[in-house]
């Protein structure tokens, strides 16, 4: 699981390092103007459509088809797989439809809007696709190779823009959807490129050669995940609900004051980063790993000790190690800005440990069929959580002391998830003790 989780961190690693350099890229090479601002609302729908792929989808794809029957997989894999070519279908008629209304209507877009669209459409018809297999790589464990399709998509882009940008040529408004199709086209060749070897991981054998696993596979009947989507309505209902603890945060700093948003922002990335390039691959593997040894207890209480163990001892090097380093630049330029994010940055360090924990329990109990009580528990931690962070934040004016309070109650309701998991494993250990003959299903 180490060498697994370290090779997934590093091309993570790279593959953020990517987006950021993408974002500078195009500020520094052409600057903010209606371009790229059509640009970033053009490609609104498949950012979100990555998102929720990336996010509520694997999650809730991962548990149910682990749950599944082995039998049955490869069957949900390929009616999953026509899902998603329909789901880029659909979007790349959407954006040539829109791209035809712009050019037939004038004036309704910024100039060149159609155009803009019109490129984006092969990006449309393959982005499904690439998120669909990204999730399979996921529900196999092979988090390496999920990993390398968000980096090879934003490689691609950022060579793309790197190119309009070395070789002078003038940004038109189709620029830069140009290059974000490139992106996702090279991310989907890659992904036909290991397709049939994640396909043929759930694929019965064929003990006579290939041409008898082909006729095998083409005679199984794709079908749909019992409980799969509403497995996703409880992993997106709760993304919601971040999402508006996100604006929320932003409201509390906005009031803070001028500069607040910005520190606030900084160390969310720096704090939140964490989870996306060490805990969730991390995550992903322990769901398996307690899932295939028939929800063994103590695998899921040493993965959570020792992911509890690693979030605590990075916020402690935040906070002991990175403040005192920043403090040499106090009488700078940016006096101002380090002072605001160091006052902050504690706060976030501390938010950080119970959202790591919550996606290692987030996994690991959709994995075991326990969505619902994960989906109440949270939800309503970040309920009263939200609740106390807008009354000392915005009464008695004091924005760290508000993360922190709100950070320490979901921290409770983590515990709280932990422990309820434990519980419920130790359960299913001892019926399965008591009743051998039967198969225990989550």
């Amino acid at each position: 699981m180490a060498r697994r989780v370290t090779g997934a961190f590093g091309i993570l690693l790279a593959s953020r390092v990517f987006g950021i350099l993408r974002e500078l890229l195009i500020s520094v090479a052409f600057g903010f103007s209606a371009i790229t601002d059509l640009f970033y609302q053009s490609t609104l729908a498949l950012t979100a459509l990555l998102t929720v792929t990336n996010g509520p989808f694997t999650t809730a794809f991962a548990a149910r088809l682990n749950q599944a029957a082995e039998r049955d997989r490869l069957g949900h894999v390929l009616y999953y797989r026509r899902f998603a070519t329909r789901v880029g279908m659909v979007l790349g008629g959407l954006y040539a439809l829109a791209a035809l209304v712009l050019f037939i209507v004038p004036g309704i877009a910024p100039q060149g809007g159609w155009l803009a669209l019109l490129v984006l459409v092969p990006g449309a018809l393959f982005l499904g696709g690439v998120g669909f297999w990204g999730a399979v790589a996921i529900a196999l464990g092979r988090v390496v190779t999920s990993a390398v399709l968000m980096f090879l998509m934003n490689g691609a882009f950022v060579s793309a823009v790197l190119a309009v940008w070395l070789l002078h040529l003038p940004l038109a408004s189709w620029m830069l959807p140009l290059c974000y199709s490139v992106g996702t086209l090279v991310a989907a060749l890659w992904t036909q490129r290991v397709a049939d070897s994640l396909a043929a991981s759930f694929a019965p054998a064929a003990p006579d050669g290939g041409v008898a696993g082909r006729a095998a596979v083409a005679a199984i009947e794709p079908r749909p995940l019992p409980g799969l989507y509403s497995s996703f309505l409880y992993a997106g209902s709760e993304t919601l609900v971040f999402l508006f603890t996100q604006f929320l945060v932003v409201a509390m700093a906005t009031h803070a004051g001028p500069g607040w948003v910005s520190g606030s922002s900084l160390a969310q990335r720096v704090c939140f980063s964490v989870n996306g390039l060490i805990i969730s691959p991390y995550a992903s593997l322990l769901m398996l790993d307690v899932m295939r040894r028939g929800g063994n207890r103590h695998a899921f209480l040493r993965g959570v000790l020792l992911a509890l163990t690693g979030l605590v001892s990075l916020a402690l090097v935040l906070n002991f190690a990175v403040l005192p380093v920043l403090q040499f630049f106090a009488g700078t330029r940016h006096a101002m800005t380090l002072a605001i994010f160091s006052q902050i940055l504690p706060a976030f360090s501390l938010w950080m440990i119970p959202l790591g924990c919550n996606v290692i329990v987030c996994r690991v109990m959709f994995g075991l069929g326990l969505e619902r009580t994960y989906t109440a528990v949270t939800i309503g931690g970040y309920l009263v959580a939200n609740a106390l962070r807008a009354i000392i934040s915005f009464k008695f004016h004091m924005l760290t002391i508000a993360l922190a309070a709100g950070a320490v109650v979901e921290l409770g309701a983590v515990l709280f998830l932990i422990t309820y998991t434990a519980r419920a494993l130790r359960h299913r250990a001892a019926v399965a003790v008591d009743e051998p003959g039967e198969e225990i299903t989550a």
